[in-house]
């Protein structure tokens, strides 16, 4: 069973302040929130991922490097994000 994140958001992350100018693409993403189902972290432990290699919000999941998590309920503020998302995916933007 993958493990699940709640109450979740991404986070970008900048190692490198000489790229500090990066396309949002080529950022640096993890991803904070209370993790369940997880081998190593008792359920409702807030974890930070390591760098997110994939990820779709909209379909509820996120791959690290070593890990695939399922994609709960987000945070308040990051579901108005997700939902200007859907919005802009429904009108063809």
């Amino acid at each position: 069973m993958d493990p699940r994140l709640e109450n979740w958001m991404t986070r970008i992350i900048i190692d490198d302040p000489a790229n500090e100018y990066r396309s949002p693409e080529n950022k640096l993403y993890v991803i904070a929130g209370e993790v369940y189902d997880h081998p190593f972290h008792p359920d409702g432990t807030l974890v930070t991922t390591t760098y997110v290699q994939k990820m779709n919000a909209l379909e509820g999941w996120a791959q690290t490097r070593n890990t695939h998590y399922i994609l709960g309920k987000p945070s308040a503020g990051y579901q108005k994000f997700l939902d200007m998302l859907a919005k802009q995916k429904a009108a063809g933007k």
